[in-house]
This record gives structure tokens, C-alpha cells and sequence, in this order.
């Protein structure tokens, strides 16, 4: 089993883009903070409770974090560890990495960076991710896995993992993010296995069972 071009047979992690952050975190920002977008850590004074967050400021928004306005006059800056906004038009939109089925029978995931289209039928056309200019296209190698390749029709499974924030607290499921991981399944096209593809904000793995 092997995929042509510039990325390569078995189950790999390919970074779309290269995530700059290791962690999420959270601290507390006065206005007069905000205005200098200063963002220190908060200290242990300033977070002796969960503060109640009543909104998010849309326009601090970056690729990376969010800040909330919370009931006492303060802010919260939010870091994630993986991009949850795509600039459109400069401004900052929600990640969403659900594929979606076109007229031609592609899939794309469209909401994010880097858009990627899945083909109808991976055996016959590419995959392909954008980025800026780049583009990346891929497909299977068909001279490697001609042993096992099926003469039945493709089919396509998309399954979207919804976050859960069941047990958190108020300000926890508040801040949180949820863009919406996915799973794309090519069906039939070999003998016996088939082809998994996970798609998040960072990175497209794919797996063959």
C-alpha cells in the first residue's frame, strides 16, 4: 500500500501547518491590559475562583485564541494548541473541519487554513490540500496496491466527532472550543481493508485497515 507523490505509505501524521503552541492556557486581563494586548500570566490573587464569562470580544480574536469579557470588568485571553480561526476577508472565523459533500461528489473541508478536497473515488483522482499559494495533491499509488484493489464502486463514510463537555464547570465549557474533528472513510476500493482519513485543524493522518 503506498501513496505517490510527496507523502508516503502507512500511518503517518502530516502537519498542514506548523503549530507553534504546546499547551493551552488561560489568565485574566484588565482593559487597560487589553489595550496594550500585554498578555502576562495571571497570578494566583487573580484566579482564586472561576470567573463568570459573559462574552467573547470577537475583534482580539487570532488564530490561536479567543479573549473573553467576564461579569467583574475583566478579560480572559485563551491560547489552544491547535488553530480554531481562518482569516476571511481579515476577519478571524470558527475552525470547522467537516467535510462536505459537493455536486461532484467530493468532499471539502472548507472552513480552516487549509482546505482539503477528497475525490469521489481516491483510486482514479488526488487528494489535495491548499495553503496560501501551496497546494499539496496526493493519491494512491495503484501499482502498489494492484493486488488488492476492488472493482466495486466507492463509498465515502464521514463521521464528525462532537466535543463533549459533560462534568466541566461553567467557565471551563465556556471558553471551550470544539472545531469539529472528523473522520472520512473510503469504503470498496480494496479486497479487504479500506481507507481512514482524520482530519483536524494541525494535521490529516490516514490509516489503512
Amino acid at each position: 500500500m503506498g501513496f505517490a507523490s510527496a507523502v508516503d505509505s502507512g500511518n503517518q501524521t502530516h502537519p498542514i501547518y506548523k503549530n507553534s503552541l504546546t499547551g493551552s492556557y488561560s489568565k485574566e486581563m484588565t482593559e487597560t491590559d487589553i489595550t496594550k494586548i500585554n498578555c502576562k500570566e495571571a497570578t494566583s490573587e487573580s484566579i482564586k475562583t472561576e470567573p463568570v464569562i459573559s462574552g467573547e470580544e470577537i475583534s482580539l480574536r487570532s488564530e490561536y485564541t479567543k479573549h473573553f469579557r467576564t461579569e467583574s470588568g475583566t478579560y480572559i485571553a485563551t491560547s489552544y494548541n491547535e488553530p480554531i480561526h481562518y482569516s476571511v476577508n481579515g476577519k478571524w472565523e470558527a475552525v470547522d473541519n467537516t467535510p462536505v459533500k459537493t455536486e461532484n461528489g467530493k468532499y471539502i473541508v472548507s472552513k480552516t487554513s487549509t482546505p482539503i478536497s477528497f475525490p469521489a473515488d481516491i483510486r482514479n483522482d488526488y487528494i489535495t490540500i491548499s495553503n496560501g499559494d501551496g497546494l499539496i495533491a496526493f493519491r494512491l499509488d495503484k501499482k502498489a496496491a494492484e493486488n488488492n484493489l476492488s472493482d466495486k464502486s466507492a463509498s465515502i463514510k464521514v463521521e464528525t466527532k462532537e466535543q463533549t463537555n459533560s462534568g466541566e464547570s461553567e467557565y471551563k465549557k465556556a471558553i471551550s472550543v470544539d472545531t469539529k474533528h472528523s473522520t472520512l472513510t473510503y469504503d470498496n476500493i480494496f479486497k479487504n481493508g479500506y481507507l481512514e482519513h482524520a482530519i483536524s485543524s494541525s494535521v490529516l493522518k490516514k490509516y489503512y485497515y
